[in-house]
């Protein structure tokens, strides 16, 4: 007696599942040093300012370096078997990570895993695109971004959606590092994260909806180098730099973070504001297509 076979949609749930497993290990590994953050300062004796290129600038090197030319690969070739590969050797670099005794070692070690994780996103939202209807496209996204309370209800007003997410979380970006209680801190937070994670579906969706499936990759790569050079390589530094330099010391960190979410909110509530219309006259021309 044959095994039943998954239909379509149990494919597409399947594969949902995976890539969504596969995107958890690659955020632990990508994030672990936040966690470690004071026992590598003390054991490698590294500034803030070194620090951030750890977390920051070491990962999104590589990163940047490869997303496009490896986007171009899954756009053209399997995509499975470039997700596998990479995170087979993200994940030993992760390992080597762990055992660096200097800060060259854990720079080059960083350098690494962001080059194995380059090869997830471009072929991620590729593959999600072609398993899901347009209209199921938002939730798919949400739920691989851990955000499926807010995906689903959104599929016809992406970027709106996006817009009023990066509004509300401008107050609390600012407000959560100066509570003087860390229970107040903590709330606040959890508030902007939640706030950030209702528009992480709609805006990935968004940018996949108006792509040809035959650059999704590529367009997705290149988002990546944007996103991961200004979150990842010049946010830690430029926070980093503030402590260092402008309210010099750890008891400055609050102060840095709530600076630079006042300098650099704003301008993402603009941005997503003026893009509103020409991303309308991109979808028109999407529905075209079909």
């Amino acid at each position: 007696m044959q095994a039943p076979v998954l239909g379509a949609r149990g494919r597409a749930y399947y594969t949902l599942a995976v890539l969504t497993g596969a995107l958890l290990v690659a955020t632990i590994d990508k994030g672990v040093l936040s966690v470690l953050v004071e026992y590598i300062k003390r054991d490698l004796h590294v500034t803030d300012t070194q620090f951030s290129l750890l977390s920051g600038f070491a990962f999104v090197f590589f990163y940047a370096l490869l997303g496009l030319p490896i986007a171009r690969l899954a756009d053209r070739h399997s995509r499975r078997l470039i997700i596998g590969l990479g995170v087979a050797f993200w994940s030993i670099t992760t390992v080597l990570s762990g055992i660096a005794q200097s800060f060259q070692q854990l720079f080059w070690a960083r350098v690494a895993v962001g080059a194995g994780e380059s090869s997830l996103a471009p072929a991620t939202y590729s593959i999600l695109t072609d398993s899901f209807p347009r209209d199921r496209l938002p939730m798919a996204i949400a739920v691989l971004s851990l955000g499926f309370v807010c995906g689903g209800g959104f599929d016809d007003a992406n970027l709106r959606v996006l817009q009023m997410a990066t509004v509300a979380v401008l107050p609390t970006s600012i407000l959560y590092p100066l509570m003087p209680a860390p229970t107040a801190a903590l709330s606040l937070y959890a508030l902007n994260v939640f706030f950030a994670s209702v528009g992480i579906g709609p805006g990935n969706a968004a940018l996949q909806i108006v792509t040809p499936n035959q650059m999704r990759g590529q367009i997705r790569a290149l988002f990546q180098l944007v996103f991961n050079f200004v979150g990842f390589a010049i946010g830690p530094v430029f926070v980093a730099l503030f402590t260092d330099h402008v309210f010099h010391g750890q008891d400055g960190v609050r102060y840095s973070l709530s600076v630079a979410a006042a300098i650099t909110c704003p301008l993402a509530v603009a941005l997503t504001w003026w893009g509103t219309k020409p991303y309308a006259q991109s979808v028109v021309r999407a529905a075209a297509w079909e």
